[in-house]
């Protein structure tokens, strides 16, 4: 059984924000634990008048608590900055149709915690599709979602969202790192990434051979400081996993929580990431997604600089998310410590 001081330790402050580790009967428990879920769903119910039947089913979703019901989709944050939820809400309530996006039934912020209830659309996940469809098929969907996310990039949002969206940024003089990784999943000044570097060296675990040789390369990068003057608003966490299609269409683009202000190709960095967890396996015979992106979408296409850049933020912010539990070797491939390594590049002794 897992102690609660082990669990404090490897869940770390951004996932506790409370400092405390939650106990169900008796046994301390991961904080995103179906069993810690589902005290959050009834604080909410609560909250809400929301009525339960006891059969809501608890899907994986990598930043909050998800709930499938009947005909709803229940969303509940509990860590980082939990307005996030309140500002896509607020988002979605003024997309226009051209970019479909959730259709929001409520959504509140109260007693720590922050929610949004959506319709439910009865279909599957582009990640899904990508498994089994022909190439064909998926380089129509991603065509698709190249112009929905033009549409968005050249879609001017109310002067007061946009203000919202300025308010949510942390300042590059910011030096806590869990207000860091609580403002997006991709931090883009230098300084506050060296910030995460300094926080990830007191971390179980890292290696920090990995990290000198990241800080070396962000230092000489030729692309920093990145040009802010002509940011447009982002959806930023656009994975296959989020976009909904069916009979050939995409009829939704979901989990806007990370949107953020930004250039037009930090869009690239999940699905970069994505298609480099994809590759992984020796038996992916699928295409690359991003370079049919970028040929769809020309705009977004980003130098290799850069794309290191944004998912090496990605990857440093996701030590404090998902800081290492074990030796590496032993996490996913895809845990954030394994990408720092591939990011960092290999010294010959390392080389097989």
């Amino acid at each position: 059984m897992t102690s609660a001081d082990d669990i404090a330790r490897f869940a770390g402050p951004y996932n506790l924000p409370d400092g405390e580790v939650p106990v169900v009967d008796g046994i301390a428990r991961w904080p995103w634990d179906e069993v810690v879920a589902r005290q959050r769903l009834l604080r909410v119910a609560g909250l809400t008048g929301l009525s339960l039947t006891g059969d809501e089913v608890f899907v994986e979703s990598g930043s909050n608590d998800t709930w499938l019901l009947p005909d709803t989709v229940l969303r509940v944050c509990y860590r980082g900055d939990v307005d996030r939820l309140v500002r896509e809400a607020e988002l979605a309530l003024v997309l226009p149709d051209r970019i479909p996006g959730p259709r929001v039934l409520d959504f509140g912020h109260a007693d720590g915690l922050s929610w949004m209830l959506v319709e439910r659309h009865h279909a599957t996940s582009l990640w899904h599709a990508w498994q089994s469809e022909p190439a064909p098929v998926l380089g129509d969907y991603v065509r698709q979602l190249a112009a929905i996310m033009r549409r968005l990039h050249d879609w001017q949002p109310p002067a007061a969202m946009l203000e919202r969206y300025r308010a949510a940024e942390v300042a590059e003089t910011e030096t806590d790192p869990i207000r860091i990784a609580a403002s997006t999943l991709t931090p883009l000044a230098a300084p506050l990434l060296h910030r995460l570097i300094e926080y990830a060296r007191t971390r179980p675990y890292v290696d920090e051979a990995v990290l000198d040789r990241i800080a070396l390369r962000l230092n000489a990068l030729p692309c920093l400081p990145i040009d802010r003057s002509a940011d447009v608003l982002l959806h930023a966490d656009c994975t296959p996993a989020n976009v909904l299609i069916r009979d050939g269409r995409i009829i939704a683009l979901l989990d806007f929580e990370w949107a953020r202000l930004g250039p037009r190709d930090v869009e690239l960095t999940l699905p970069a990431f994505w298609a480099w967890v994809d590759d992984q396996r020796p038996e992916n015979g699928r295409p690359a997604i991003v370079p049919w992106l970028t040929e769809a979408y020309p705009a977004l296409a980003a130098s290799d600089e850069r794309l290191w850049l944004y998912r090496t933020g990605f990857a440093l912010r996701g030590l404090i998310h998902w800081p290492p539990y074990a030796p590496e070797l032993e996490l996913p491939r895809f845990h954030p410590l394994r990408q720092l390594r591939a990011l960092a590049g290999r010294t010959d002794d390392e080389r097989e």
